[in-house]
């Protein structure tokens, strides 16, 4: 098996993690999807597809994200990779 063969899975997981984080980060800061849809101009149905990892992000959605939340992509996603660490 090559990499691109299990990439797809890999990313799929990524995106799940990335999605668990921001659902972290709106409970820390008491906010909903609704509020984070809001702020950030997409629909809301996308937003909460993409909050429970059923869609991903796209690379602007995340930077219009992680501005609301007041979070760098980076942070971002090393919080999300080090919940996958500490559930391993």
């Amino acid at each position: 098996m090559n990499y691109l063969e299990i990439m797809p899975n890999e990313l799929s997981c990524r995106s799940g993690q990335i999605a668990a984080e921001i659902r972290a980060e709106l409970a820390r800061q008491e906010k909903t999807v609704n509020d984070l849809a809001d702020e950030v101009g997409m629909p809301i149905s996308t937003a909460r597809r993409s909050v429970k990892g059923q869609r991903p992000f796209n690379v602007d959605e995340l930077f219009a994200v992680c501005g609301v939340l007041g979070l760098g992509m980076v942070e971002l996603i090393e919080r999300a990779s080090n919940e996958q660490t500490t559930a391993a």
